[in-house]
């Protein structure tokens, strides 16, 4: 809209003008219908006079709606998360290009003088806001590059602190398992020196009660006494049986060995694969944050 646009202003005596903080102008003009109150004169006030002539309304010109409608802000600034944006108010535009249709020469003598300076401060207040939004704009821009870095460069800490720590974790495990396992093979070979020493302990009776009970048998064909044979005889099958469960639970006591040793590796795969699924979370966790 051209600042030097005449705009017809009526009732010029009926305007108040007041200066908002601003400094923009405000102006209150009587409404249209104040043209159908009857002017009496003061000689006329004591006698009733009839008024038959109809009353006409006059429809208010367009550019004296911006004196006495109710205003709304000319600019609105709407902003979300990631942009800012200035909305100008489509009435005010309305109004201004209706205003720009009359005669710049009609009644350009007529305008209040704070109207043009109220047209300047607003075009200036729409350059600043401007200026301001696209300050905002790259001041937004600029911030969300270097979060960005930020969030990738701890992201890259904590990737590297993750690493660090999984191989960490990994050689203590395989320190822990490496030592478990060379105590328990060290006494799974002692017991099983123990029970090959006992065994073979165990043989030379067996075979010496077998030379024996031949002996015996040799000697009982000269004795005539039954009971001391057998009572003798159940004595050496005693022994034996007791020399067979003492080897049986050598064997057992093995194998018992044998399978702890096999719980512990069972175990060692468990941790190891409790840790791959921590792992698994972990990177998971930090792929979404």
């Amino acid at each position: 809209m051209k600042q030097g646009t005449g705009l017809p202003v009526l009732f010029a005596n009926r305007q108040l003008h007041s200066n908002t903080p601003l400094g923009r102008s405000t102006s209150s003009i009587s409404p249209p219908s104040s043209i159908n109150q009857v002017l009496l004169s003061s000689s006329c006030l004591n006698h009733v006079v009839p008024y038959r002539l109809p009353l006409t309304k006059l429809k208010p010109e367009p550019w004296q709606r911006l004196f006495y409608t109710k205003k709304q802000p000319e600019l609105t600034i709407k902003q979300n998360k990631s942009d800012v944006d200035a909305i100008l108010n489509k009435d005010l535009i309305n109004s201004l290009s209706e205003c720009s249709n009359f005669d710049e020469n009609s009644q350009c003598s007529s305008i209040p003088r704070q109207i043009p300076t109220h047209f300047d401060h607003l075009y200036q207040e729409m350059n600043e806001i401007t200026l301001q939004l696209a300050e905002e704009r790259l001041k937004h821009k600029q911030t969300q590059i270097k979060a960005e870095e930020i969030l990738f460069n701890q992201l890259q800490d904590q990737e590297k602190r993750f690493q660090e720590l999984q191989q960490h974790q990994l050689l203590d495990h395989k320190k822990k398992l490496k030592e478990q396992e060379n105590k328990f093979l060290k006494l799974l070979n002692e017991e099983q020196t123990q029970s090959l020493k006992r065994e073979e302990q165990l043989k030379n009776e067996l075979e010496f009660l077998k030379q024996s009970f031949h002996t015996y048998k040799i000697f009982q064909k000269t004795i005539a006494n039954k009971t001391v044979d057998r009572e003798h005889h159940e004595s050496l099958n005693n022994d034996l049986t007791s020399t067979k469960l003492q080897l049986v639970e050598t064997k057992e006591h093995a194998n018992n060995l044998a399978t702890q040793l096999n719980d512990l590796k069972i175990q060692h795969n468990e941790i190891i694969r409790e840790f791959n699924e921590y792992r698994l979370r972990s990177i998971e966790k930090t792929k979404q944050t």
